[in-house]
C-alpha cells in the first residue's frame, strides 16, 4: 500500500457498499463494541435480505431483524453454545470446510453432523461460516486501515479477528482516526492490518449505547429503554423512529443525546 492509499470513508458509504441479501457477521462481545453506528445507518438506508451470522446474540441482531433489514439470523441459542459458533469462525479463517467440536456444542448450529473420533467418543463436525462482509467496531486505526486497540483489551478482541480473518471484506467503525506516527509508537496496539481491512469509518461513541472498553460505559437507560420498546411491535416502530429515522446521522444521534449524557459513561477520551 503506497502512502497515497486510504480505506476511510464516511459512515454512509461504507454502507451503501454493502448489498442487500449480503452475509454479514456483527462482532463484539456481549453488551461490548456492537458497531451501532454503522447499523443505525443500515436502518436509515433500508438495507433489505442481510443473512445476519454471528458468535453471539445481541440488540445489535435483534435491531436490525425487527427493522425489517435481515431476512436470516443465524447465532447461538445460549450462552453456552457461543464457543461452537465461535469455531465456525475459525474454520472460514482457516480455510476448513468444518469445525470439530464436543457434544457441549450440540444444538449451537444448523447442519452439524454427528461423528465418532478413534476412542468412540462422540463428536459434532459443524460447517464453516465465511462471511461476506464482517463489521467492527475498535479504538482506532489510520487512514490506510492499521486497527488498533489498548493493549489491556486485545485479548477480548481476539474472536473479532478471526471473524474479520473469515470475511471476504471487512468494515470497521473506530473511536478516533490517529496518525500513522501513533502506530509506529506503539506497533504492539495492531489488532488488524490495513491488507485485512477494507474500509474504516470515524465514528466516536460508535458502540453506543453498548460499552466500549476504557472507553466509555454501556447507558444502562437507554438499554433499558430498548427493551421496554421491543416488548410491542408499535412502541420498537416509535423508537425506530425517535432514536434512528429521525436523527439523519451520527453525528445529529450524538448532538441529540448531548454532552452531558455522553461524559458522564465516558471513561477516557483519546486514543
Amino acid at each position: 500500500m503506497t502512502r497515497s492509499d486510504t480505506k476511510h470513508v464516511s459512515l454512509e458509504q461504507a454502507v451503501r457498499s454493502v448489498p442487500d441479501g449480503a452475509v454479514v457477521a456483527l462482532a463484539g462481545a456481549a453488551q461490548t463494541r456492537h458497531p451501532m453506528a454503522i447499523l443505525r445507518e443500515v436502518v436509515r438506508q433500508k438495507k433489505r435480505g442481510l443473512r445476519l451470522v454471528g458468535y453471539r446474540d445481541g440488540m445489535d441482531f435483534d435491531m436490525l431483524a425487527r427493522a425489517g433489514c435481515a431476512s436470516d439470523v443465524d447465532v447461538p441459542a445460549s450462552a453456552g453454545s457461543e464457543e461452537a459458533a465461535q469455531a465456525r469462525f475459525e474454520a472460514g479463517a482457516a480455510g476448513l470446510p468444518y469445525a470439530i467440536i464436543g457434544m457441549a456444542g450440540e444444538g449451537a448450529v444448523t447442519k452439524a453432523i454427528a461423528l465418532h473420533d478413534a476412542a468412540g467418543n462422540t463428536v459434532m463436525a459443524v460447517p464453516k461460516i465465511n462471511p461476506d462482509i464482517a463489521i467492527l467496531h475498535a479504538h482506532a486505526a489510520d487512514i490506510h486501515g492499521n486497527v488498533l486497540m489498548d493493549l489491556e483489551t486485545c485479548a477480548g478482541f481476539a474472536r473479532d479477528v478471526i471473524v474479520a480473518r473469515s470475511a471476504a471484506r471487512v468494515i470497521v467503525s473506530v473511536e478516533q482516526i490517529v496518525s500513522p506516527q501513533t502506530l509506529a509508537n506503539a506497533p504492539a496496539r495492531l489488532v488488524l492490518a490495513a491488507d485485512t481491512v477494507d474500509m474504516v469509518v470515524e465514528a466516536p461513541y460508535g458502540a453506543y449505547p453498548t460499552q466500549c472498553e476504557r472507553r466509555y460505559d454501556g447507558d444502562d437507560k437507554a438499554l433499558a429503554a430498548y427493551d421496554e420498546a421491543a416488548r410491542d411491535a408499535g412502541a420498537f416502530r416509535q423508537w425506530l423512529e425517535d432514536e434512528v429515522d429521525a436523527k439523519g446521522s451520527h453525528a445529529l444521534y450524538l448532538d441529540r443525546l448531548g454532552m452531558e449524557r455522553l461524559q458522564a459513561i465516558t471513561t477516557r477520551r483519546s486514543a
